[in-house]
Parts: structure tokens; C-alpha cells; sequence
């Protein structure tokens, strides 16, 4: 997956998708997934901070969030994709307190997700990073990405 596309490898050659952003490449990787007869677990990504460098569906306020519910049910009932739960990125200049927030509020939006669309399990929450991962854990994520933690910092890509 590369800006907001599925490579030519296509679904075969990964077993994850952690930051399905949009309707569109849902149905496209559900065609592909059809094509090879592949469930593939996936996490929906929402931007809850606002920020315009992220990826996801805008979800930063709450009143918000009742439009994000007809293409999160329309993704839900695709046949190939298993939605287990939501992954965000918290603004990478913000606190520790700041990226709570943004925490607290994915949290909210998975538990008012789960709410609406009939008590759907979205049990998973990535959020967090070599950064601010105890807080993320203590917000309730159960997948953190820690790669500079392991890999030491890389270059920036603009």
C-alpha cells in the first residue's frame, strides 16, 4: 500500500492492512481480495486531529462523526475485509498530555462506532509510537508502532 493505493503485488503478498483510509481503496482491495479468495484483516484509519498532512477519515470532531457512519457500515458488509478496529496518528509536535487527547478521542470514536452500528467488535486500536506508546497503552491500544525505538531515526520523506 503507497499513496493510497494497493501495490501491484496486490493482497497476496501482505497479510495486514493497518490504514485502510477510504471507501475507494476498500472496494478496490475487496475486488482483489476476491480475486485470490483472501479474508483480509484490516483497521480503518481516521485523522482525529485535523491535521491535513494525515491520512483517514476526518474524524477530529465529534459532530463529525455521525456522517463517517454510512461508509464505515457500506466497508463493514464487504465480504473479504474484516475490520478488527481503528488506527490513528496523533500530530507528531504533540505532547505526551496533547497526544492523549487524541487517544481518548479514537477511543470514543471506536466505542460510538461500535454503538451505532449494532454493537460491531472493533476490538483493536493502533495508536501510539516510540514517542508516547505508555500512553497510547494506557488510552487502551493494543497495537503501538515503535520502529525508531527498534530502527534508530530515519531520514524525513517530503
Amino acid at each position: 500500500y503507497k499513496n493510497g493505493q494497493i501495490s501491484e503485488s496486490r493482497p497476496r503478498n501482505f497479510s495486514y492492512l493497518h490504514s485502510l483510509d477510504s471507501l475507494k481503496l476498500a472496494e478496490r482491495l475487496e475486488r482483489q481480495c476476491l480475486e485470490i479468495n483472501k479474508r483480509m484483516p484490516v483497521l480503518l484509519e481516521f485523522n482525529v486531529s485535523g491535521e491535513e498532512s494525515k491520512s483517514g477519515w476526518l474524524a477530529n470532531e465529534e459532530s463529525q462523526w455521525e456522517s463517517l457512519l454510512p461508509e464505515v457500515s457500506t466497508i463493514l458488509a464487504l465480504e473479504y475485509l474484516d475490520v478488527q478496529g481503528l488506527m490513528t496518528m496523533p500530530p507528531l509536535s504533540a505532547s505526551i498530555e496533547e497526544a492523549r487527547g487524541y487517544f481518548q478521542k479514537t477511543r470514543a470514536l471506536r466505542d460510538y462506532l461500535t454503538k451505532q452500528l449494532g454493537g460491531i467488535p472493533l476490538h483493536q486500536l493502533s495508536m501510539g509510537t516510540s514517542s508516547d506508546y505508555p500512553i497510547a497503552i494506557e488510552e487502551g491500544a493494543t497495537m503501538v508502532r515503535i520502529g525508531t525505538a527498534i530502527l534508530g531515526s530515519r531520514p524525513v520523506v517530503a
